[in-house]
């Protein structure tokens, strides 16, 4: 086969004609608006017969092929049989020398669930793919949920064969718990395979056991750290301790997972590691929503926050320990920078503590303040007259009826529960005038670098 597409055609061969050649190809074709689309291995198998075949073929899968193969099993479900006729033609098309379908890989699915679901046999088609030269592959989602008792050995054992070939990841999600720590080993491989070159790692409803943190540990080049509904089997022990490139920190625990002991030690130990090792963080994300008990040590979370001298995205949702001091103390360090703040479910939180100056905040974009059940209309109205490039406010329901005039005469519409700011919106000048003196906080509460900038912008 790959002297036929590589050679020159024997011009003395029977050719059908190209036209005819391009009707039957145009049969083979799937229909547009199929979602997912389907993959005509017909189309695909008929462009590897020879090198004519393939000229003509080519342009009818164009789109197919950047469409299937750039991310490859990602937001579609295959069956046993395709996954292994996908695998099979990659491994073909590479033989007879084509190698763009497996050039265009860049990301790739792996769904182990499904795969165990519908098979009984040892066929492994990722492991196939893998062993593909695949140049462009850089991220690999692992779905491990929901793995039945019995075959959690063989989800091990896939997991195991294909870790030497993804050396080159740089972003890895794993999805489930795949029947806790003591079926882990193979994702602890794989977790070590990629630790030079990780930069994002995302982990849902998974188990973290001393092994896997150890594994983690080793991932010095991350810049993008996910962790959703993180289970703990022990100690709450964190791995966070050399990540000096990262820039983003996400954690979140659902109300269905209860804020456990060992929870809170996880967070606390976090935040403490986070505050040593990460001088680049730039955002910051802890979301606890449904749990009642405040889940940080507030004295660590001030030191962090002292320490982030770069955070543009600050999220501390559902947490009953942020109040106005905190608020103070975070504006007052980073307001410069921030552009984005979430506080949803901070019951503490009124906002008469918190200083407003003209231009302190330059720019901040998204204010987020839902489930603030303390929250004053006043606040609101200062930070909408102080920040005009803010384009997004979501406020709690007992502020609903109170601001909903004030929000229109400034440029916002509400669309379900946030107030965005409307395209091109330019204010009313005796308005805008009225609005900016009567917001204004006396000159000596400002902090003295910010005074001059006040006094300024009030002369203009």
């Amino acid at each position: 086969m790959a002297t036929l597409i590589s050679s020159t055609l024997n011009p003395t061969s029977p050719l059908l004609v190209p036209d005819i050649l391009h009707e039957v190809f145009r049969y083979l074709t799937p229909l547009e608006h199929l979602v997912p689309p389907a993959i005509p291995f017909d189309l695909f198998h008929s462009s590897l017969v020879c090198r004519c075949w393939h000229q003509e073929a080519r342009p009818l899968l164009e789109n197919i092929i950047d469409g299937t193969f750039r991310s490859l099993f990602y937001g579609y479900s295959c069956t046993e049989d395709e996954s292994e006729q996908i695998a099979n033609l990659l491994v073909e098309s590479f033989h007879n020398g084509v190698s763009y379908p497996a050039n265009l890989i860049e990301r790739m699915t792996i769904n182990i669930s499904r795969h165990l679901l519908h098979s009984d046999s040892n066929v492994n088609p990722f492991e196939k793919i893998l062993k593909l030269p695949l140049p462009k592959l850089n991220e690999l989602l692992l779905n491990i949920d929901n793995i039945p008792v019995l075959r959690l050995q063989r989800m091990n054992d896939i997991i195991t064969r294909i870790h030497p070939y993804c050396s080159t990841l740089t972003r890895l999600t794993i999805v489930g718990e795949g029947g806790g720590a003591k079926y882990h080993r193979g994702i602890q491989m794989l977790i070590d395979t990629v630790s030079p070159r990780i930069k994002s790692l995302k982990l849902f409803r998974y188990v973290l056991c001393h092994r896997t943190i150890v594994a983690l540990r080793r991932c010095t080049a991350l810049q993008e750290v996910e962790f959703h509904d993180i289970y703990h089997e022990r100690d709450g022990e964190t791995p966070v301790l050399s990540w000096p490139s990262l820039r983003r920190f996400h954690y979140s625990l659902a109300g269905k997972l209860k804020c456990s002991h060992l929870n809170k030690i996880f967070m606390n130990k976090t935040i403490a590691a986070l505050a040593g090792c990460c001088p680049l963080l730039e955002s910051l994300v802890f979301v606890t929503l449904g749990n009642s008990e405040w889940m940080l040590n507030i004295d660590r979370a001030y030191i962090l926050l002292g320490r982030c001298r770069k955070l543009r995205q600050l999220c501390l949702a559902g947490d009953n320990s942020v109040d106005d001091n905190l608020l103070n103390f975070v504006l007052f360090r980073q307001g410069w920078l921030l552009e984005h703040i979430d506080l949803e479910g901070s019951t503490k939180l009124t906002g008469e503590g918190v200083q407003v100056w003209d231009g302190g905040w330059p720019k901040l974009r998204s204010l987020r303040l839902a489930g603030c059940t303390a929250l004053r209309q006043s606040f609101v109205e200062k930070v909408v007259i102080a920040y005009p490039k803010i384009h997004e406010i979501v406020l709690p329901e007992h502020l609903d009826s109170g601001v909903r005039d004030f929000m229109k005469r400034n440029g916002f519409c509400r669309r379900a529960n946030t107030w965005l700011k409307m395209e091109g919106w330019q204010p009313d000048v005796a308005m805008a005038v009225d609005n900016h003196v009567n917001c204004l906080q006396p000159t000596q509460q400002l902090p003295w670098f910010r005074r001059r900038i006040s006094l300024r912008q009030l002369r203009q």
